[in-house]
Parts: C-alpha cells; structure tokens; sequence
C-alpha cells in the first residue's frame, strides 16, 4: 500500500455522507478515517478529521461520536508527544461516554490512560488500569483485553510496568483493578477516587457452597465454562448457571472481577 496516500475506499463513504448532507455520518467516517491515517502517521490529516466531527457533534447536540473523536484526536496527540493534552483529551472522552454506558469507547480511552501512567513513573496506576481494563473488554465479549490497533502499544506498557514493580506488587494492582465496578474504573479513571482493598472475610465463611467455590476456583484459574465442566464433570449449562449463580451472590458482573475477589479472599 502506499502509504502516502489513504485508500480511496476510505474516502467514499466520507464524500457520500457529505454529498446527503448527513452530519452525523460524516462525523463518524471522519473521526474512524482519522485513527487510521493516525496510525498511517499522517497528523495534520488526522488532526483535520478530528476537528471536523467534532465540531459537526458539537453543532448538533451530539456525544456518542464527539467522545470517539476525542479519542481518536488523544491517539494523535501522543504520537506527537504531547501526553498531557492526550491524557485531557482522553478524560474528556470519558466523562462524555460515562452516560452513554459506552464500555467498548471507555476501555479505548482507558488504555491511553494506562500508557501515560506508565510512562509518567506511576507504575501502580499503570498496573491498576490494565487490570481495569480487562473486566472492561471482558464485558463486551472482548476474547482479548486489547484492541488490535493498540496492541503494540498496549505490550509496551504492561512490559514496562512489570519491570517497574516487584512481581506480587504487579498482580495486586491489577486485580485491584479487575476488581472495580464500571463506576468504580471510571472515577479512577477520571481520578476521582483512590481504589480500595475489598475486605478480606474468609474465604469459607462466604455464602458461596461448596461447589459454588469450586467453580469460582476455576473461573480464577482461567477456565472457560467448557473446561470447568469438564474439571467438575458436569453438564455446560450446569457449570454456566453456576457461574451466573456466583457473580450473582457476589454483586460482580464479570469473570476478571470473580477472579480478582477469590484471589483477595482466600
């Protein structure tokens, strides 16, 4: 591909929803077609994108778009080496997605969060957010806690991250992350709190059975509802309803979270 020049099926759709006079469209297409001339390296066309959809949502009252444009503006910003303004950009993304529920678009911007923690020498924060962010895409069905676009960027972080703390230290951080409620992630996110230790009852004094805990042994060993069935020698369904039946009694809503509170209370 010649990477000077962007793919003219990526212009299409742009110059279509333009040509309908569909604001709406020609945001989204601009700020997707921005984070993929960012990763091509071309700033100026990417910075131009960005602006464009985001002043066309903030015209017409819109969020949902302007957030994802803010992050794509983030991704460029950093690239140029300018991670206060990204980690702004990037907050701002957040607090306007934060109504909309939107976990796929907060988990983007929580990443970018992630890398300048890390580079800012804050390796506990770092580590903190990575784990956020696995029960973030966990909750979207995501079968990775990355996406692909980030995912050289993402390594480097958790590379650099496990070389700045001692290996316990690391895995605490992360499940203490894993750990936090969509809330709780994004006040962290957004520093507006200080995630705290859960409270440590023993682990057999839950209201967990005793097959209940078996499973949730699993689940933090990393096991898909298949292979628990298969350990326990129970039908699938069996093993998902006891797997709903636990983050249920627990008040947790995803697989990483389970994991990180049978790690806490054992």
């Amino acid at each position: 591909m010649n990477r000077s020049v962007p793919p003219s099926s990526s212009r299409r759709p742009l110059a279509r929803h333009r040509a309908a006079g569909d604001p709406v469209g020609v945001a989204e297409c601009a700020f997707k077609r921005a984070v993929m001339e960012t990763l091509l390296g071309h700033h100026d066309r990417a910075l131009a994108l960005c602006r464009e959809a985001q002043t066309l949502t903030a015209a017409h009252g819109e969020s949902w778009i302007r957030g994802d444009a803010l992050f794509a503006e983030a991704l460029v910003r950093r690239q140029l080496g300018d991670r206060c303004q990204a980690d702004t950009l990037a907050r701002e993304a957040v607090r306007l997605l934060r109504p909309l529920g939107d976990r796929w678009g907060i988990a983007l911007c929580v990443e970018v969060l992630a890398w300048s923690a890390a580079d800012d020498g804050d390796p506990e924060r770092a580590a903190c957010l990575l784990g956020a962010l696995r029960s973030l895409w966990e909750s979207v069905g995501g079968a990775s806690f990355v996406a692909p676009f980030m995912r050289e960027s993402h390594d480097r972080c958790e590379r650099d991250t496990r070389a700045a703390l001692p290996a316990r230290a690391y895995e605490r951080a992360v499940r203490r992350g894993a750990a936090l409620s969509l809330d709780g992630t994004l006040s962290y996110a957004l520093q507006e709190a200080v995630p705290t230790e859960p409270p440590a009852l023993p682990y057999a004094h839950t209201s967990l059975t005793r097959r209940e805990r078996e499973v949730a042994d699993l689940v933090a060993a990393g096991l898909g509802n298949q292979e628990i069935a298969a350990t326990l020698v129970i039908a699938r369904r069996t093993a998902e309803t006891h797997v709903s039946r636990v983050l249920a009694k627990l008040g947790l809503s995803s697989r990483a979270q389970l994991a990180a509170w049978v790690h806490e209370h054992r």
